[in-house]
């Protein structure tokens, strides 16, 4: 019996090793609903670029990675082709294509996408590729190729094979083995909780199903942690789901479950260890919560324990029979509500605490007296960028070179600017999936020996590097179905280059060579000229590259910038963009990509884009549009200083409110007619000349209706302004109302002594167009009209 169990395993292990050996292949399939023309394929090469040219009984067709753009004859296209069929293509010297058809050989000009013609060619020296026999050999043993008729029609720069079949076209590459996680027990899942090794170098791993393994550094079988602290061979549920492992300074083991509570370790003579619980309700000064994520020493010896529900417990004597617990619910009565929740916890090198909580990250001082320590809530702000991307706080990591480095659920990774923990509002630079991380999910991290970081999300890993701030990210092509990331913090081992994560299904061992990614550097091509000339009323461009990788191990991301409007790197999988409000002027349009492997690789191409602008975009539009602001400040300014004058002398004339409104209209008048500079005349001899001047004027002209401020000023030489300063100086009253004034005694004289008149005759005579006016103003002026003045007189 026994022979035939060392039978049974030798062959198990030896079908373990085969497998290993043989390389796991990668197959494309390419048909009509992929954007082929036809499903018959006559040959396949690739140009000096890296593009795909492929034949068919339905024309010629270019391949990118991305889409098949078909080129025919069509009807009323001037297509030189009498068929499409197309037997054998290769390219020539110049970088074209050459097509051999039934009826003889055409040219596809691959700049002018156009068939012609060529006259005299009977045959070509060109060759078909040729697989050797060993390739033959190794795709026909595929269990997708037997039985099959098949070609293998090229082989590609990327080691890819070419295959026409029935079913279509189909790439074949062979790749490397996906990762798979070890599990070590038969249960459906194998959930890992914690991975930890001790100062002797023993590596514990928990998982969700209770288990405790213990992994010697001298042997690879695992032994079990029982409840009692026994360590035993055969497998013994601890009793507990363990979450996070410590080891202090003193050498004690602290275990956090949940829910079972806390669990300290003293390891004993026989190899095992003294267990001693503390659970919530033992007391005042006992654990306030039983579910335990992370647990660290502090400089004075104590054991700090983040909780998920009751926050930080900090434990005094935590190696004496009954240690205490300072938690909110007895000492720590400062300690904040929103910090209950902990996921993960770190003590910085100088001795500043930090917190991640499901509201943002918490920092303190650690103080002797724990009620004295005081905790900064650092949470996002919306309208501020420096803040933390996320609330939610999954993991914590102090590099070795001091940088900080905070895990997001959601926000992706947080750096602390100048590690400036201890600043009153901390300063965090946020990488996100726009910035290259392939998720911006963050469970947790850790840093191997070249200063990596390496952040796990839940169906990915990726790996950050601090010294050219980009992503390598590894995806599921990389790793075996089934199976997710847990929150797990990663172990680095630096003496064998390994990474061990936690997963779903056991222990994911990563070496630097399992995971190595390719070093092939594509070549970026546009759609486009190499200069885009675009008129003034095109503001938008869409724009399609391609980054001629086939083997897409990874999606490949592409960052670009238009240089000169936008000089940050803006980040897409996709393989065109549109470009929205262009600005006039000349500017450089610049992609980079990573190849198939998520690597990036240095290969940024560009194109230059022209927009005309319209004439406001133009410098000479702006200059002139500034000299009519120039223009328009210095008209503003010289209304604002006559204005102000104007008010100065209405205020020195001492005006009524009907005199303002007459005198505005004068000096407005003089304005147009600019004549606003006379100053009135001065001196008592000027004076009586005014006086007697202005009333003969007057006099001679009492009769005319037209008789106004304008014919006065003209007859005395002088702007209408100057005679209004002289009129309200000399007869204290304006131009228009001497005039009326005059007419109005003239009329009241003849009322009196001249009979043989009507009352509108007496009007007429002085200067009143209108003898119902005449009426009004002067029975305002005498309080009667002129039939009582003059009836009056009679009686």
């Amino acid at each position: 019996m026994t022979i035939f169990k060392n039978i049974s395993i030798t062959i198990t292990l030896l079908l373990s090793v085969i497998m290993q050996m043989t390389a796991a292949t990668s197959i494309q399939h390419f048909t009509e609903s992929d954007g082929l023309p036809q499903s018959t394929i006559t040959c396949v090469t690739q140009d000096k670029k890296g593009y795909i040219w492929i034949s068919s009984w339905n024309g010629l067709s270019r391949y990118d990675g991305y889409k098949f753009q078909n080129f025919k004859a069509r009807q009323g296209d001037n297509c030189p082709l009498l068929t499409n069929r197309i037997l054998f293509i290769r390219e020539t010297k110049d970088g074209n294509i050459l097509c051999k058809c039934p009826d003889g050989f055409y040219m596809f000009n691959v700049r002018e996408k156009k068939f012609a013609a060529v006259k005299g060619k009977k045959k070509d020296q060109g060759d078909r590729f040729r697989p050797s026999p060993q390739q033959k050999r190794s795709i026909e043993s595929l269990p997708e190729y037997q039985g099959v008729e098949m070609r293998i029609l090229f082989k590609d720069r990327q080691n890819g094979f070419w295959i026409y079949t029935h079913r279509g076209l189909d790439r074949l590459t062979f790749t490397r083995n996906k990762i798979n996680p070890q599990k070590f027990g038969n249960n459906g899942e194998e959930f890992i909780r914690t991975i930890f090794r001790n100062k002797e170098g023993t590596l514990f791993v928990a998982d969700k199903n209770g288990y405790v393994r213990l992994f010697s550094p001298k042997s690879n079988a695992a032994r079990y942690l029982d409840g009692n602290g026994n360590v035993v061979k055969e497998p013994v549920r601890f009793g507990a789901n363990v979450y996070s492992i410590f080891q202090d300074s003193r050498g004690i083991l602290w275990l956090g479950t949940k829910p079972g509570g806390l669990f300290r370790l003293t390891k004993t003579k026989d190899g095992g260890f003294k267990v001693k619980s503390f659970i919530k309700g033992a007391g005042s000064h006992s654990i306030n919560c039983n579910s335990i994520y992370t647990i660290g020493e502090d400089h004075y010896g104590r054991i700090l324990v983040g909780t998920y529900g009751g926050g930080l417990n900090i434990i005094n004597n935590p190696a004496g029979d009954n240690p205490a617990f300072a938690n909110c619910g007895n000492l720590m009565h400062k300690y904040p509500a929103c910090g209950r929740f902990i996921h993960d916890m770190i003590i910085c090198k100088d001795g500043t605490l930090l917190l991640g909580t499901n509201d943002g990250l918490l920092v303190s001082s650690i103080k002797k007296q724990p009620q004295q320590m005081i905790f900064r809530q650092n949470k996002r702000i919306p309208d501020n960028a420096s803040t933390i991307s996320n609330n939610q706080v999954m993991a914590l990591l102090q590099a070795k070179d001091g940088t900080i480095y905070v895990g997001t659920y959601g926000g992706g990774l947080n750096i602390v600017r100048n590690n400036a923990a201890t600043a009153e509002n901390i300063k965090f630079t946020a990488m996100t999936t726009e910035d290259g991380m392939a998720s911006d999910i963050v469970l947790n991290m850790c840093e191997d020996k070249s200063g990596m970081i390496w952040l796990v999300s839940e169906h990915c890993m990726m790996k950050y590097n601090p010294k050219d701030k980009s992503f390598t990210n590894y995806s599921e092509t990389f790793f075996s179905d089934g199976f997710s990331f847990s929150e797990v913090r990663p172990l680095y081992d630096e003496t064998t280059g390994t990474t061990l994560f936690g997963t779903t299904q056991g222990l994911l061992t990563v070496s630097d060579k399992a995971i190595m990614k390719s070093s092939f550097t594509p070549k970026i091509f546009f759609d486009t000229p190499s200069t885009i000339n675009l008129s003034p009323e095109e503001k938008n461009l869409s724009i399609s590259f391609a980054a001629l990788d086939y083997n897409k191990n990874e999606p490949i991301q592409y960052a670009y910038m238009l240089e000169g409007v936008d000089n940050r790197w803006m980040y897409t999988t996709e393989n065109h963009i549109n470009l929205t409000n262009i600005p006039a002027g000349t500017f450089r349009l610049i992609v980079k990509s990573t190849n198939g492997d998520g690597i990036w690789r240095g290969n940024a191409a560009s194109v230059t884009i022209h927009r005309t602008p319209y004439f406001n975009e133009r410098p000479v539009a702006w200059m002139i549009y500034g000299g009519l602001v120039l223009i328009i400040i210095f008209i503003t300014f010289k209304i604002y200083r006559y204005t102000r004058r104007l008010e100065n002398e209405i205020k020195e004339l001492k005006l009524s409110k009907d005199e303002k409104i007459e005198y505005i209209k004068v000096r407005l008048g003089d304005i147009i007619t600019s004549n606003n500079n006379e100053e009135p005349a001065k001196g008592e001899k000027e004076s009586s000349a005014f006086k007697a001047k202005v009333e003969e004027i007057v006099n001679e002209h009492l009769s005319d209706a037209d008789l106004n401020v304008d014919a006065i000023a003209k007859e005395m030489c002088m702007s209408r302004s100057a005679l209004y300063v002289m009129m309200k100086k000399e007869f204290d009253c304006t131009p228009n109302n001497f005039i009326l004034d005059r007419r109005l005694k003239a009329a009241q004289k003849m009322l009196v002594n001249d009979e043989s008149k009507n009352v509108s005759e007496i009007a007429y005579s002085c200067g009143f167009s209108d003898p119902k006016y005449f009426s009004r103003c002067f029975k305002k002026a005498t309080g009667m009209t002129p039939t009582e003045m003059r009836n009056g007189v009679d009686e």
